[in-house]
């Protein structure tokens, strides 16, 4: 547990200098709160939270990252994204592959930038 915490912590570092939060195999069930506070002078473009186990995206994550242009959240146990995403007016890109979604979340029709959706992998039917 505390090397997963300090591997956190050092990537949120590496945030400040890159401007892309890779959170990715950090076995995360949730995103920290200690996340937002870390980063939160930062202008993070790119977050990946990949092949991690994370069931709930908060929704203070469009409110406190709102110039994303790339957020990849594949390989998680996600069903649903919070509405609160709708912010995020620069995101292009969003991987929510290999999830447990059943249908496409609902922000997804109200985010105008968003141009590459990866959604493979999940329980959506018709595929």
């Amino acid at each position: 547990m505390a090397a997963e915490a300090a591997l956190v912590a050092r990537r949120c570092l590496d945030t400040t200098e890159t401007g892309e939060l890779n959170l990715s195999h950090c076995k995360l069930t949730q995103i920290p709160d200690a996340v937002f506070i870390l980063v939160r002078s930062v202008e993070v473009t790119r977050c990946d939270l990949s092949h991690n186990v994370i069931t709930r995206i908060p929704p203070k994550l469009g409110q406190q990252f709102p110039q994303l242009t790339e957020l990849n959240v594949s390989n998680n146990n996600l069903s649903d994204l919070p509405a609160e995403l709708d912010v995020m007016t620069s995101l292009v890109t969003l991987n929510m592959a290999a999830n447990s979604f059943k249908i496409l979340p609902e922000v997804l029709r109200r985010m105008s930038t968003l141009r590459n959706l990866h959604a493979a992998n999940n329980d959506i039917p018709g595929k």
